[in-house]
């Protein structure tokens, strides 16, 4: 904790994640126009910018890598993890990824997690038969729909969620989409749903 962060000073963070360097406190919330995070910018006095840090009465917490930031075709700059952490608190999401770099707009690719969709179908009196027919029925895909909206409320204008493509299986590491510390493979995946993203942004 610091008493006074204030844009452009610089600080000695002594930790080993900061690998006790001195860095330049950044304000960033103009330049990613995030709704409900206020995110600012850790960077190196090289200009190199590290990491995104959220700062909370004078609390520092990581909440991302700036490697993992696109920008898209409107100059704005998107943090995937952020929008996909936030959906993650949805009972109805068990994976998702957040795309639309170099787009007009922010889509995702979305696992569902199939045993709460499962139990919802029995509340609602719906048969259900497998995950890749259920993904395209329609009552699911309102009720997924109806979530995504919910969240999109939350966001600032560039981050809403204005399309999404339910998957019909889990991603795990043995089919390759995710690190064995889980963390999702982006590269990877967007390779093997390339036609699926191409037509998201249609």
């Amino acid at each position: 904790k610091h008493p006074n962060w204030k844009m452009g000073k610089k600080i000695s963070v002594d930790s080993a994640t900061m690998m006790n360097k001195v860095f330049e406190i950044m304000e960033a919330k103009k330049i990613f126009n995030l709704k409900y995070e206020s995110l600012d910018i850790l960077v190196h006095p090289s200009s190199y910018v590290h990491a995104i840090v959220k700062f909370n009465d004078g609390m520092l917490k990581i909440t991302g890598r700036v490697k993992e930031i696109f920008k898209t075709s409107m100059g704005k700059y998107v943090s995937p993890v952020l929008l996909e952490n936030k959906i993650k608190e949805s009972p109805f999401f068990d994976q998702i990824i957040v795309l639309g770099e170099n787009q007009k707009f922010v889509a995702a690719l979305i696992v569902p997690d199939f045993e709460h969709l499962s139990s919802w179908c029995r509340i609602k009196d719906i048969d259900y038969t497998t995950n890749d027919k259920m993904i395209t029925s329609k009552p699911i895909q309102n009720r997924i729909k109806k979530e995504i909206d919910c969240f999109n409320k939350q966001f600032g204008d560039t981050e809403k969620i204005k399309k999404f493509k339910l998957i019909d299986h889990e991603w795990t590491i043995d089919s390759g989409e995710i690190t064995a510390n889980l963390k999702l493979k982006r590269s990877l995946i967007q390779e093997k749903y390339k036609n699926d993203i191409e037509n998201l942004f249609i």
